[in-house]
């Protein structure tokens, strides 16, 4: 069972991303609290802002 993210919504979508050929869509969304449109909306949009994120986070973790 993979280790379901309780991050931001980028990081719902790279999970969602990951596992769409195994679990049903639907089923993740309500799963991850996270509405289908906004899936949609994110999926294949890059975020500017992600990767300094990721760097902040590193740092405070």
């Amino acid at each position: 069972m993979p280790v379901l993210p309780q991050g931001t919504t980028r990081e719902k979508v790279k999970f969602i991303n990951l596992y769409k050929g195994n679990y049903k869509l639907i089923n993740m969304c309500a799963v991850l609290n996270i509405n289908p449109k906004t899936y949609y909306k994110y999926r294949n949009k890059e975020d500017p802002d992600y990767y300094d994120y990721l760097i902040i986070k590193e740092i405070f973790d």
